[in-house]
């Protein structure tokens, strides 16, 4: 009943974290589902903000199962792009996706069906879409490697690697590097350590280096070492190619950055 759109957006999600603690779980899903379809349909009069909620909390509630409950919610969150205008709401369906087509259920329908999705935004979806399809298919990837699911990881990995060569779009540069981060691909390592070396954009750079990290890309620390130190007036840049240098473990890093923190004014 709070009136606050930014307080009643949080709602959502804790409503589908305390499934696991209620006494009839299918109910409460089927419910929560039902009111969150609600939110997200086309005829819709809600805030931006629990549109985004509501999308990323189906997310959340949906599996990949092949019940009429699971399709559905899969359905609505592809059908967001037509029903639904705030582009941030578009976005997160993708992301939501995700996460639904890696909810593992009684049946690995919805893996594919998400998949084959997420590919096609890839490839012919809108160019405002495209960096948050190729992010969607680092987290699936991610997930379905956690859960040591490996039959998508080559189709996920090479749809990726050749839109990142082809990439020259800054913004969806970076996305693609962190999906193929996400996703694990060692290939993937040399084809991003070129970019790297070719594009100028720092926002692109940045997120190759984080790209590189989450990889373990040895080859690249030297490069993204001397990044650094050419980046002390970049401070996006710097930051996220420290981010890079951290998660694969350089230590190098640590007294020229110690020594920027003692020298700053501001």
């Amino acid at each position: 009943t709070n009136k606050d759109e930014v307080i009643r957006a949080h709602a959502p999600e804790a409503l589908v974290k305390g499934i696991p603690f209620t006494a009839n779980q299918d109910a409460w899903k089927t419910r929560l589902t039902t009111l969150f379809l609600e939110n997200i349909g086309r005829f819709n009069s809600q805030p931006n903000a629990i549109i985004q909620s509501s999308i990323l909390a189906l997310g959340l509630l949906g599996d990949t199962d092949d019940d009429e409950l699971d399709v559905s919610i899969r359905e609505a969150l592809m059908e967001v792009p037509t029903n639904v205008a705030d582009q941030q709401s578009r976005n997160f369906a993708l992301v939501a996706l995700a996460h639904t087509g890696s909810n593992l259920g009684n049946s690995d329908e919805g893996i594919s069906e998400v998949t084959q999705y997420l590919l096609q935004q890839l490839s012919r979806g809108k160019s405002s879409i495209k960096p948050w399809a190729g992010m969607a298919l680092g987290v699936l990837g991610n997930r379905l490697q956690e859960a040591q699911l490996f039959a998508h990881q080559t189709t996920l990995s090479e749809a990726l690697k050749d839109s990142l060569i082809s990439e020259r779009n800054p913004a969806r540069i970076g996305a693609l590097a962190v999906g193929l981060g996400l996703v694990g691909e060692p290939s993937a390592g040399e084809v991003m350590l070129e970019k790297l070396l070719d594009v100028q954009d720092s926002e692109a750079r940045g997120y190759l280096c984080i790209g590189l990290g989450l990889l373990n890309e040895r080859a690249a620390i030297e490069p993204i070492q001397d990044l650094v130190s050419r980046s002390r007036y970049r401070p996006e840049l710097l930051q996220q190619a420290a981010i890079g240098l951290g998660l694969m473990g350089d230590y190098e890093l640590v007294p020229y950055l110690t020594d920027m923190l003692l020298e700053a004014n501001s």
